[in-house]
């Protein structure tokens, strides 16, 4: 079956995070992402040429908040 849609890359993942500290610790020193920009809010960290890769958003249930 051919797919009508093909996606060259992922645009980019937000996260809907409990704890943004523990999550960009793991993401930064663990994954290897670095922090491009952050506030009490989200943080966006990038592994690639773009701008950012990831946004971790801080909120009270953890889960893929959207895709861009």
């Amino acid at each position: 079956m051919t797919h009508p849609i093909r996606y060259r890359r992922l645009g980019y993942a937000a996260l809907q995070v409990t704890d943004l500290a523990a999550s960009t610790r793991f993401y930064a020193d663990l994954m290897g992402l670095k922090v491009e920009r952050a506030d009490a809010a989200a943080v966006w960290l990038r592994c690639s040429d773009k701008a950012y890769d990831l946004v971790l958003e801080a909120g009270g249930t953890p889960g893929l908040a959207r895709v861009g």
